[in-house]
């Protein structure tokens, strides 16, 4: 290459860091402060406890490192504060993040674990938009916008280098996010027994060891369970009593007990599965539950650990050492673990060799699902009042703790047919939350008071709230269905029951009328449905719903899906705000013909010009979030469907000053 050709190019690239250097003086001193400079995008927000303290935990997909060596392709950012279900820790302009934004974060190594945190609180972390000025990213921090290119690469990649070390993920949090997991959903889960928080064990009753078993059995039920309680969770577990075998699966008594059975007496695995040593659970109930980090558990009331007649957990004593303990972690929440080395593995550990020595993973799940937590030195005091709405049959109670005495761990509600009683029910609530929702409470008057608990003993009561409920009944049929389509996006609308309280609706859609063959779900209390379905005709009904009762359905409305036949008419009103140099755009769908599935932004620097960004949206959301620097813009949006483009909408003129 020739000096003619290069001094240029040497000029320029000057030229741009300057640029970059003068218009955001901050970029280069938070990279000098930086170990690591990326791009990406946030996929999980948790908050949990940590060392005594409250931390939020933001995991992001990489795109780019600007600055610094990283061999993952995803970091978690550790921000000190977050809020629990029981307590927060609020930091002043602390970073804050929300689940699929792309950012542009400045990192720095916290010296106590080597955990990443955004360098100067909020001024590390800015959001990356499309911009209208450059048709490019930029990334935008209160008044400062900076393009993602060149400029910004080189000020970074000058940046001063930083030789601490960091972690990209906190030990606390490698287990949650590759290997442990809960009892799954589809499966009763996530659950657990709540009444460990009071301090209350879980007994495990047994079978009567058959002879034959490797080792004993006795003495490898002794060592699964001080495995479990060596962990430095909340839960603990003790040997029940022994007897006859029975058939635990087919017989819910609600023991608040497990049982763990030898040899399958009740022929619940094949014998000639070799792989499936053993199975385990439990009985739960929807109706308690619990959050523990984040996490909303039910609450197991019976479980069940029962081990095959035939396997590889029978070739040896820690063999069966390792199987008991593995299901009896079943039976206190763990689902199975992804990490081979964990003894909650779906098969047994090649050999056996370490018989119930739990790895870090298992340890992990199981503090997951009971942290360890302080009772306090005494018992609760009473709450100091008590609150009631009523809505149909459903009443919400809300208390109000003490601020002297122990905290509390759990509450009990009482409700009598007068001051004082407790002769109608008494409700334990397995839950810090200082409010319930108690549905289907039959039409009366009831005198209602609240008692805190923890581990130490149970307070006196509040004062007494006075719930009156009256009687209840469904609402009135749906009116005036109505439908649109775009390509396979379907929206109906409708008018809501003109008679009674309606708090959702369930919409049924059949092949042919009258049925429900093809979609059937319960919706909330928006008169409007919104989805896909393949190309076809479906009959249509909708009813209200309460707490009491469903109403009557509608008649049906045929909704027929099809393949459009021409382009959409343009969209309408759009208009915009603006805050610093982030500009919203919101339009209206065409008041008449097909609707789009998608939109296109359009922005120039001369009306009727598109010479500064053009992006389809891939969605039918009727807005749009984008950066631009000073300046004035030109912006329209079409809308598109399978058939083409529609024609512009009105356009706007975007002043940024």
């Amino acid at each position: 290459m020739s000096y003619r050709l290069l001094l240029p190019l040497i000029l320029l690239a000057l030229a741009g860091r300057a640029e970059a250097q003068a218009l955001l003086p901050d970029v280069a001193g938070l990279a000098d402060s930086s170990a690591l400079v990326v791009t990406g995008r946030v996929a999980s927000v948790t908050v949990q406890a940590e060392g005594g303290s409250i931390y939020t935990y933001a995991t992001v997909a990489v795109d780019e490192v600007l600055k610094g060596q990283l061999g993952d392709t995803t970091i978690v950012v550790k921000e000190l504060g977050g809020t629990l279900p029981t307590l927060g820790l609020y930091i002043a302009d602390q970073a804050r993040f929300r689940v699929d934004e792309n950012v542009l974060l400045f990192l720095a190594a916290r010296p106590r674990d080597g955990t990443l945190y955004t360098v100067g609180l909020s001024r590390g972390k800015w959001d990356v938009l499309p911009d209208l000025q450059t048709g490019g990213r930029s990334a935008v921090s209160g008044p400062l916008r900076i393009e993602l290119g060149d400029s910004l690469r080189s000020v970074v990649g000058e940046s001063r280098a930083q030789a601490d070390a960091f972690v990209a993920s906190p030990p606390e949090t490698q287990s949650g996010t590759a290997s442990f997991t809960f009892i799954p959903t589809s499966e009763g889960g996530p659950a657990r027994w709540h009444q460990v928080d009071d301090g209350f064990s879980i007994p495990i009753d047994f079978q009567t060891v058959p002879p034959g078993l490797p080792g004993g059995g006795s003495a490898q039920l002794t060592s699964a369970i001080g495995a479990w309680n060596a962990v430095g969770s909340r839960l603990r577990v003790d040997v029940g009593v022994t007897g006859a075998a029975t058939c635990p699966a087919q017989t819910f008594t609600g023991s608040g007990r497990i049982g763990l059975y030898w040899n399958d007496p009740c022929g619940e695995v094949s014998d000639g599965d070799a792989t499936t040593f053993g199975i385990g659970g439990g009985f739960f109930t929807p109706g308690l539950q619990k959050t523990i980090n984040g996490v909303v558990f039910n609450e197991f009331l019976q479980g069940i650990a029962i081990l095959n007649n035939g396997g590889p957990h029978l070739s040896s004593a820690t063999c069966l050492q390792d199987a008991v303990t593995h299901v009896l972690g079943h039976a206190v929440g763990l689902g199975h673990s992804t990490d081979s080395n964990a003894l909650m593995y779906p098969t047994l550990r090649p050999g056996c060799a370490s018989a119930s020595s739990l790895a870090s993973d298992d340890i992990n799940g199981l503090r997951a699902i009971y942290p360890s937590t302080a009772s306090g030195g005494s018992p609760p005091q009473a709450p100091t009042a008590i609150t009631n709405s009523v809505a149909l049959d459903t009443v919400t109670l809300s208390w109000t703790p003490a601020t002297t005495g122990g905290p509390a761990q759990s509450y009990i509600l009482e409700a009598g047919s007068a001051p004082g009683l407790a002769n109608i029910t008494t409700i334990v609530l397995n839950s810090t939350n200082t409010s319930t929702v108690v549905g289907a409470v039959p039409a009366g008057l009831y005198y209602v008071r609240v008692r805190a608990r923890n581990a130490l003993g149970t307070s006196a009561p509040s004062p007494d709230t006075v719930v009156s409920v009256g009687p209840c009944s469904a609402p009135s049929v749906p009116t005036n269905l109505a439908y649109s389509t775009a390509d396979n996006l379907v929206n109906i609308t409708w008018t809501p029951p003109a008679t009674g309280v309606t708090q959702g609706y369930w919409l049924y859609a059949g092949f042919s009328p009258g049925q429900s063959n093809a979609l059937v779900t319960s919706l909330g209390p928006t008169p409007a449905f919104a989805g896909t379905a393949p190309f076809g005709d479906y009959y249509v009904r909708i009813a209200g719903r309460n707490s009491c009762a469903v109403g009557p359905q509608s008649p049906d409305l045929l909704v027929s899906v099809r393949p459009c036949t021409t382009t959409p008419n343009a969209p309408e009103a759009l208009s915009y705000t603006l805050a610093g140099n982030v500009v919203t755009l919101r339009w209206l769908n065409p008041s008449s013909g097909n609707l789009p599935s998608r939109f296109i932004i359009s922005a120039g620097s001369t009306p009727g010009v598109a010479n500064l960004l053009v992006q389809n949206t891939g969605n039918n959301a009727t807005s749009f979030v984008a950066a631009a620097g000073p300046g004035t813009y030109y912006v329209r949006v079409q809308g598109q469907n399978n058939c083409g483009t529609s024609a512009f909408s009105n356009e706007i003129t975007v002043v940024i000053p």
